[in-house]
Order: structure tokens, then sequence, then C-alpha cells
């Protein structure tokens, strides 16, 4: 039986998450077997990651752990464990606003076979504020993935609009989101989205002439029909007004399409 433990950096999770098949721990100095495998693979491909402790609590690397594996071969463990895990990277991924990236994965196969792969992709760290889901949160994301194929693709969308480091791009993408979950209401793209935000029971502010998605559907028109960017001072404090909006839509319906007739709690 073969254990997988993959890494990710700049994931912030505070306490261990344990679930059937696997668990989430963040990786501690005091954790001495864990630190040191978390170690050895961020050498073992040249990189430092700064180890949580009790005088620093702030958890830079985490680690999800697949125990009692059923695989032959070092891919066949990867592939059988990847689908779970990646759920629950974009889980966390998505609730902490674009925080965190997958490194790689060290694997033994238990017959004396083992191997780390580097997986890594190159995000940058946006915030230093973690915002981090319960358990039963997270089991809640990772089941509407599941249940609904949508929900995955906007919750990593989110998390790259949030990446982005072009404040006019992320609104564009922040943008499609709603346009997404908005999709079932009636009228033209901007009454589509403001109705389903009254929906759904959120207050869509009034600033600088005009309500929030007023600003930011201007912003994303000139980008995507003129080729224009906004001025990236005020791009920058729209993008972040926008992504508090959106966390906030996609968290109550569910990270679905809202339904016109159905029943939202503030």
């Amino acid at each position: 039986m073969a254990t997988v433990i993959w890494f990710f950096d700049q994931l912030y999770v505070p306490n261990e998450l344990r679930f059937d098949d696997f668990a989430i721990l963040p990786v501690r100095a005091e954790d001495c077997a864990m630190h040191e495998a978390a170690k050895s693979f961020a050498t073992l491909f040249g990189f430092e990651f700064a180890f949580a402790s009790w005088q620093t609590p702030t958890v830079d690397m985490v680690a999800m752990v697949n125990r009692g594996v059923q695989a032959a071969t070092i891919e066949e463990a990867m592939s059988s464990t990847a689908p779970r895990v990646m759920a629950a990277a974009s889980a966390l991924v998505y609730s902490q606003f674009g925080r965190g990236r997958p490194l790689g994965a060290f694997v033994d196969l238990g017959n004396g076979e083992f191997e780390a792969r580097y997986v890594r992709a190159d995000y940058r760290k946006v915030t230093d504020v973690p915002i981090v889901s319960e358990q039963e949160e997270l089991l809640r994301m990772i089941g509407a993935f599941t249940d609904h194929p949508q929900a995955k693709v906007l919750a990593d969308l989110f998390s790259e609009a949030c990446r982005d480091p072009n404040p006019s791009a992320a609104i564009a993408r922040l943008w499609a989101i709603l346009e997404a979950l908005a999709d079932r209401f009636p009228g033209r793209k901007h009454q589509k989205v403001a109705r389903a935000l009254s929906h759904l029971g959120i207050v869509n502010p009034v600033a600088r002439g005009g309500t929030l998605t007023q600003r930011a559907y201007r912003v994303r028109s000139k980008l995507m029909h003129e080729g224009r960017f906004g001025a990236t001072g005020v791009a920058t404090e729209l993008k972040a007004e926008l992504a508090d909006l959106v966390w906030l839509a996609l968290r109550r319906a569910d990270l679905r399409e809202v339904d016109p007739a159905g029943t939202y709690l503030p």
C-alpha cells in the first residue's frame, strides 16, 4: 500500500483536517517526521520555506497525506490521489482569495520504491491575511465540485482573478463569474447580474458615479472591446471591492447558477 504526500506552498491551514481517506496537515517545525519530509522535498528541488513553530505560528507549507493507496506504480499513485487532493486545494485556495500553489508530491510505494515529483505552478502570493474554511465548509465545497462540475471552474476562475497582476484583466475574470451566476435571469448582461445579486440579498454599493457592478462592467467592456486598461490605482481598488462581492455571491449561490425561483439565506 502506497503513501502519497502532496505539498502546497503559501497556503494557510491552522489546524489538522482529517477525512476518511486523507489528511490536510500544516507543516510545523515541531512535527519532526512531516517537517523532515517537507525539508527533504524542498531541498531536493532547491527551495527554502518558512516552517511554523510555536513562536511563529503562521503556516506557509501544507501537506495533504494519503495513506493506504492501492497503486503499483508512482504514476498510478499520483493520478489516483490527485483529483481529491486538487479539489481540496481548489476549495482552500478559493477561500483564501487565490493564496496557495501546488509544489509536487512524494510517493512511497511501500516496497522500497519511492520518488519525489515536482509539479509546482509559480503563482505569486497575493495576501498575507488568510481566510480559512472550517472542515465542514471544506467538505461542502468539495461536495459542490462533485455534484456540479461548474463549481470547481468558478472557484478556480475566482482564484485566478485574485492572482492576476493586471487589475483590469482580473475585473474581466470576476465579471465572467457574475455573468455565469446570473445566466438564468432575464435582461442584458448588467441587468442579469444586478437582478441575481438582488435575489441573493447582496447589496451593490454605490460610489463614484455608479454601482460597483456598473463601474466594473465599464472596465470590463473597455478592456474586451477597446483593449484599454483602467487607471492602475482605481482598477486595483475596484478589483478588491469586486472580489469581495463575487466571493460572497459564490458562497451564497453554493458555486452554481442562481435559481430565480430559489430562496437564499443571508
